[in-house]
């Protein structure tokens, strides 16, 4: 059961809770690498989460890469790349 998300640096996990096995599970969202994360508490989940992030931050720079962020709000497409005709 998905239950919340929770947020640091920008980047957001997904938390849902593992009733078999007692535990939160989660996932980094919205980006291309694949980072998934647990916790037996809330807070645990959150310290994971953190440490995850600042892992993840590290490693792009130590391999010469650019973390992969999510883009939030609107994109806008210019009139002339909107392929669905216009009312007059």
């Amino acid at each position: 059961m998905t239950f919340g998300a929770m947020f640091y640096k920008g980047y957001t996990a997904s938390m849902t809770l593992d009733a078999e096995d007692k535990i939160i599970v989660g996932r980094v969202l919205d980006i291309d690498d694949i980072i998934v994360l647990h916790g037996q508490s809330v807070s645990e989940f959150e310290s994971n989460f953190h440490a995850a992030i600042e892992q993840y931050l590290t490693a792009s720079v130590q391999l010469g890469s650019s973390p992969h962020r999510a883009i939030s709000g609107i994109a806008k497409t210019p009139p002339a790349a909107n392929p669905l005709p216009r009312c007059p």
